[in-house]
């Protein structure tokens, strides 16, 4: 497998995606880039409930995707089932968006997602 990691859309992004939202489609293809790019120094880490997810854009934008790369995982949220961390095509590179919303929202509905995932262990 060559170094260029995979992006996965886990099924929280998909129901928080917006296809008609410019915004969010631009944002998307952004942080899509970047993580292609370099997945290990792209976003911003965030802490406490949200940890290991990250934030992406930085600076004063709006829209924020939350994503966790699959090496940040250890399998607290992406489960040992998960086609995510399973594949034999996987690189713990590898990225999964997993909520995408306005800065205030992606933060507190997209921590509540998180725990709701950490809890169905």
């Amino acid at each position: 497998m060559s170094g260029c990691p995979s992006i996965h859309d886990h099924p929280e992004f998909t129901a928080s995606f917006d296809i008609n939202n410019k915004r969010q489609d631009y944002e998307v293809k952004k942080v899509k880039k970047f993580l292609k790019a370099n997945p290990l120094s792209t976003g911003e880490t965030l802490k406490y409930e949200l940890s290991p997810f990250k934030s992406f854009p930085r600076g004063h934008q709006n829209t924020r995707v939350v994503f966790i790369l699959c090496r940040d995982c250890k399998k607290e949220v992406l489960k040992p089932k998960c086609t995510f961390c399973e594949s034999s095509e996987h690189n713990m590179n590898d990225a999964v968006l997993f909520y995408i919303s306005s800065h205030d929202r992606a933060y507190s509905q997209g921590q509540e997602t998180i725990i709701k995932y950490k809890t169905l262990q």
